[in-house]
């Protein structure tokens, strides 16, 4: 049991040390009305970070692989065509966006560029906390590739057979 207390203090730590979520804590912070609010974007990260542990260690993610491998090799051109027609859409949508973001620029003079900075940085004061709760989803999914600690810590947990109040502990 001392092997496993150590093996959890270890890479829980490692995994602790994570730049880009500590960077968005930081700017959330600065932009949420009520400093607990920051606590939505916390606690939503420590939840989905459970979630895929759970996941992983039950096998279930393995049961999802399996599937996604069986739709990429029965439709995968389907799919790699559907990618390519997004990708060409967002691609396009983004070089509109340009072109009218340089037109507009044309356009307008100095001060009312400055207008509009101002504008907008008077909407974007704060950050709700259902905004909060997607921005933490999102960021720790999309985080989840990076996370080998907390998969190795998952992998020694497979070997001690623990019930599941001690697994969530």
């Amino acid at each position: 049991m001392k092997e496993l207390f150590l093996t959890t203090i270890a890479t829980s730590s490692v995994d602790s040390l994570n730049p880009i979520g500590i960077t968005q804590q930081f700017i959330l912070q600065g932009m949420v009305k009520k400093p607990r609010h920051i606590w939505y974007f916390i606690l939503t990260t420590g939840v989905v970070n459970m979630i895929f542990g759970y996941l992983v260690y039950y096998g279930v993610m393995t049961l999802i692989n399996h599937g996604i491998n069986s739709l990429v090799e029965n439709y995968g051109l389907f799919l790699y065509l559907g990618e390519l027609a997004l990708g060409l859409l967002i691609l396009a949508f983004a070089i509109r966006m340009f072109i009218k973001k340089i037109l507009m620029r044309k356009k307008a003079d100095e001060t009312s560029h400055q207008k509009e900075e101002t504008i907008i940085r008077s909407k974007i004061r704060s950050v709700t906390p259902l905004s909060l709760i997607a921005i933490g989803v999102v960021s720790t999914v999309s985080e989840l590739t990076s996370a080998v600690p907390y998969f190795a810590f998952l992998a020694v947990l497979v070997n001690y057979e623990l019930p599941f109040l001690l697994i969530t502990a």
